[in-house]
């Protein structure tokens, strides 16, 4: 026979249960390894999304935690450069090797240029020589030794026309320059080439390095600034260097 008071103790020991299972299911505290992504004021910047938004540091020798890694190196900014053309510009004592010392972005990767070349032999090695290293931008300069050999002036002109367009086809900045004197030539003749290289320029827009501007005086190399009449020497290199850099490095290329 069930008592009254056992059937009380019964019900007691039912509803503590059942409070204490409603308690453990219903307990509103968040698992420990949570944690809120909004901070307190609202920013959305809390312990979650801190840790989130934050880049991975790499120890360094010392302890302390280096910049954050990145999976590409930093872009240093500078320009591959090469140069095809005759003796004007060959060697490392050539204006254009001056200038690629000088200039604070642009790296020279090759020098393809020939003493005696005249633009038809240039542009026969011009893919495999003139292009070799892969530049952003080539100089092309041209015509004076086709002027020495009595190459006619549109002959020229088409074979630098072609030596732009094979440049820009890779992908290249084309720089031409002007002829500076050249010995046994008339002015006329390098004046005349020059306009006619310009001209060539003018819609395709391509700058122009004025190396006839920096040395000539008369119609001939100014004095101790060439030793042939043709090539210039080392003051000479100097000079070209010295005058085209500020064209250069304001063609923005």
């Amino acid at each position: 026979m069930v008592r009254a008071g056992d059937v009380t103790l019964a019900v007691v020991i039912v509803a503590a249960i059942g409070v204490a299972t409603f308690a453990v299911v219903h307990d509103p505290k968040p698992p420990v390894e949570q944690s809120s992504a909004v901070a307190a004021d609202g920013s959305g910047v809390g312990p979650a999304a801190s840790a989130a938004a934050s880049p991975t540091t790499v120890p360094t020798a010392a302890g302390s935690p280096s910049a954050p890694s990145t999976s590409a190196a930093a872009d240093t900014g500078d320009q591959s450069a090469a140069v095809i053309g005759d003796g004007v510009s060959a060697g490392g004592a050539s204006w254009y090797a001056r200038v690629m010392r000088q200039d604070p972005v642009l790296r020279d990767v090759h020098n393809a240029a020939k003493a005696g070349d005249t633009t038809a032999q240039m542009l026969a090695r011009f893919s495999a020589d003139g292009l070799a290293g892969s530049p952003k931008v080539l100089v092309v300069q041209a015509g004076g030794s086709d002027l020495r050999a009595g190459v006619t002036q549109l002959t020229v002109v088409l074979n630098v026309r072609q030596m732009v367009s094979i440049a820009r086809a890779h992908g290249a900045t084309v720089v031409l320059c002007t002829v500076p004197p050249v010995a046994g030539v008339s002015d006329t003749a390098v004046r005349a080439l020059n306009t006619a290289l310009r001209a060539l320029a003018k819609p395709e827009q391509v700058p122009v390095l004025d190396l006839y501007a920096a040395v000539a005086e008369g119609g001939k190399y100014r004095s101790s600034l060439s030793d042939d009449g043709t090539v210039p020497n080392a003051a000479g290199a100097q000079a070209i260097a010295a005058a085209v850099l500020p064209t250069l490095q304001a063609a923005d290329l």
